[in-house]
């Protein structure tokens, strides 16, 4: 897989000829609906501006990865509970469904499992993995591991989360237009200045919700937030860390 650019540094086979088969929007099904009164887990579902209808998630786990991949550029669509693959293990003609699929901006697509670290220091599942990993890689795809210690960043998740409400909302190119030219022009840009200078919070978390601002994600948002334009590699970053065959330890990107 090719290196994109991770902004946040967190945490600490016999192949198949089955080819997957890659569908769009409209037409897209979960190869099982997570969401049912029968699974006794925490599940709900995730409003993206990258796909419509909502995204299904059926742990919290899940649910923090789905904020990691709506505000990572490099991510352009991501769905859940994609077609399973079917790969040998130990002798036996296994199936596996990723929790999610991901297409990146370089072009490149990516299976993802999340999982507890705890579940991925399991000698069974490591093995596991290490062959569902290599059957992705035979067929062009990309397959990466991400767990609570990467989700474990409080100040990113409770940012990710209050902009995520303003994620939807029109702006007018007006708007974008005067916001970037402000951003600009001003001394020391910070989100109290730019609030007295719409005269409401609300524009101000729109413009950063969408990315036309940015401003540091993992510290908590204060009036003295300096506020900056996006870089021009902007679209190669990644909100997350993650995890990749064969040791399956950290990218250090």
């Amino acid at each position: 897989m090719s290196k994109i650019r991770n902004v946040v540094p967190l945490g600490t086979g016999h192949g198949s000829t089955m080819a997957l088969k890659m569908t769009s929007d409209s037409d897209y099904k979960p190869s099982r609906d997570p969401v049912t009164r029968s699974r006794m887990t925490v599940r709900g579902r995730f409003r993206s501006s990258k796909r419509r209808p909502s995204i299904a998630w059926e742990s919290l786990l899940e649910r923090s990865a789905c904020y990691r991949f709506e505000f990572s550029p490099a991510v352009i669509a991501f769905y859940e509970q994609p077609d399973p693959i079917k790969f040998y293990f130990q002798g036996k003609l296994s199936r596996y469904t990723p929790d999610f699929r991901l297409h990146l901006n370089n072009g490149e697509t990516w299976f993802v499992e999340v999982k507890p670290l705890k579940h991925l220091q399991r000698p069974d599942l490591f093995q596991k993995f290490l062959t569902i990993s290599d059957e992705y890689r035979n067929q062009g795809y990309g397959f990466i591991v991400i767990t609570d210690e990467e989700l474990n960043h409080f100040d990113l998740e409770s940012n990710l989360t209050h902009i995520h409400y303003y994620r939807l909302r029109e702006l007018s190119d007006l708007t974008i237009r005067q916001a970037r030219n402000w951003v600009l022009q001003t001394d020391s840009p910070t989100l109290g200045k730019m609030h007295e200078y719409f005269g409401d919070m609300t524009t101000a978390f729109v413009l950063i919700s969408q990315q036309y601002i940015c401003l540091d994600l993992t510290s908590p948002f204060s009036s003295g937030s300096n506020l900056y334009l996006p870089e021009e590699d902007h679209h190669a970053t990644l909100l997350f860390s993650y995890r990749t065959a064969p040791a399956f330890e950290l990218c250090n990107l």
